[in-house]
């Protein structure tokens, strides 16, 4: 096992960690560090399996003009397997907006026509995430129908928010808002006290601001704090390791799509208080660490904000405004790169938005209540009180809020841009998709999807005008981006 500090920033998953550790349990860190050395011809994106001909690889070190059986150059399959990975992406969320309730079809690329690289590649990844903007869209209408119209509220992150004298219900996935309403109600009225957190897709929106607990690579870590009684498993972002070691461990688990009606939410919840009763008596270790988490900001609800943000920026207190996102890869140390750009945006006087899992490692970090430590003095000052200087929106399906945003202020000039550090999933290279669609340039650790990063952005970076803004390797965030004092020069 590597040293516990490079596996994550998070002291509270740190000490889980070691725990896991000392019985021999493997986590997700452990299943990496036994994967190695992983396939160099995949993290290229430089083997395909598209067809039984195959496979088929290409050495990326060969002076000749090597192809596949069917006759692909080098080119053709890295751009063939972003293309496929920003539509699985965009069809992942469309997926998750009928579940929500939402009509945001998509089909994507035919297989066989992927094999082909369009002759408008550019257009081609635009369309996607066109697409991808579109379910983004209609995820977040279905959820304010749900759960009414988003409004800032306080809730707390962390693995503090468990309660070693309450039921612990986990969320886990993207529930359904009418799952998660039906749950919430017959919580109410249980036999015991009962804790509902969230963590990886259900993060809450509206009339219910839920703790959330941790981000992706950390999800088995939950388990080890031997206080979960009910896990409620969702649609995507859960590992199978999770349900597997839940489980083994004795934790009821429950599937979302099982949560009809209010009957079967009374049942669930009934095997969490059964579970509950069974703990009773037993230590709970529980790490003692949480932030207050001020969350659930929109384009409507934060209008003075942004407001303030557009002047600012013309009096030259202001460089603009960013959104900060991405799921965290096992690659880096968990975390760090979302907190580090973070950080970075913030000094240079940018107001930042973010979501989902890099929104829980902000959020963890403290960046997401009015006090942080790191916040631009001058920015500030020019934003109304008790403001965070992060906007957490929600979920990461809620990142498609910001689009409004970055239209209100982009209006007046204000610089608008997104960096998303780290992937896991094709949804969120679609919703980064989605973003430089709709005009905002996209800074991307396109080395977590592609090993050769250039040519990934090479690839991506090509988007013409009016078809959206391009996809930069995030190495160029910190040249392109300026202090209020150099941008009100460079005006």
């Amino acid at each position: 096992m590597k040293e516990v500090r490079k596996k994550s920033a998070d002291p509270a998953v740190n000490q889980l960690l070691v725990k896991a550790f000392r019985q021999g349990a493997a986590l997700a860190w452990d299943r990496a560090e036994a994967m190695q050395p992983q396939c160099g011809f995949s993290r290229l994106s430089l083997c395909c399996s598209d067809c039984h001909e195959g496979p088929c690889r290409i050495n990326p070190f060969g002076a000749d003009d090597q192809r596949t059986i069917c006759g692909r150059d080098r080119f053709e399959l890295v751009a063939g397997a972003f293309l496929r990975q920003v539509a699985d992406g965009a069809g992942a969320l469309a997926r998750l907006g009928e579940r929500f309730g939402a009509s945001a079809g998509y089909a994507g690329p035919e297989p066989m026509d992927a094999m082909l690289v369009p002759e408008d590649f550019a257009a081609a990844v635009a369309a996607a995430g066109t697409a991808a903007g579109t379910a983004l869209a209609a995820i977040a209408a279905a959820r304010d129908a749900a759960y009414g119209t988003a409004a800032p509220d306080v809730t707390a992150v962390n693995l503090g928010v468990l309660k070693a004298d309450a039921v612990n219900v986990v969320l886990h996935g993207h529930v359904p808002p009418a799952a998660v309403k039906l749950l919430a109600a017959a919580a109410a009225a249980a036999e015991a006290p009962v804790n509902i957190a969230v963590m990886c897709g259900s993060e809450t929106t509206g009339d219910i601001a839920l703790p959330v607990l941790t981000n992706y690579d950390s999800q088995e870590a939950v388990l080890f704090t031997g206080a979960v009684d009910l896990l409620v498993r969702g649609s995507q972002c859960v590992m199978p390791a999770m349900v597997k070691m839940a489980a083994a461990a004795g934790v009821p688990v429950v599937s979302a799509c099982a949560v009809a009606d209010a009957a079967s939410a009374a049942a669930a919840i009934s095997q969490g208080v059964a579970a509950f009763r069974q703990r009773a008596g037993r230590t709970a270790p529980i790490p003692d660490v949480s932030e207050p988490l001020y969350t659930g900001y929109t384009a409507a609800n934060a209008k003075e904000a942004l407001d303030a943000l557009r002047a600012a920026w013309a009096a030259g207190r202001a460089a603009g405004l960013a959104y900060v996102g991405g799921c965290g890869n096992l690659g880096f140390t968990q975390d760090a790169a979302a907190v580090k750009t973070a950080l970075s945006l913030i000094k240079r006087g940018y107001l930042v938005v973010t979501a989902g899992c890099a929104g829980a490692a902000l959020a963890k970090a403290g960046l997401c209540q009015p006090d942080a430590a790191g916040a631009n003095a001058a920015l500030k000052a020019a934003l109304p009180d008790n403001l965070p200087p992060v906007l957490h929106l929600g979920a990461c399906t809620d990142a498609g809020r910001f689009l409004a945003m970055a239209e209100m202020v982009r209006a007046a000039g204000v610089p608008v841009l997104a960096a998303f550090p780290e992937f896991a999933h094709n949804k969120t290279l679609a919703t980064a998709a989605a973003f430089a669609a709709a005009g905002v340039s996209v800074f991307a650790g396109l080395e977590a999807v592609f090993a050769d990063a250039k040519a990934a952005s090479a690839l991506a970076g090509g988007i013409p005008a009016g078809k959206g803004a391009p996809f930069l390797p995030m190495a160029a965030l910190a040249e392109a981006v300026q202090p209020p004092a150099e941008a009100a020069k460079a005006r």
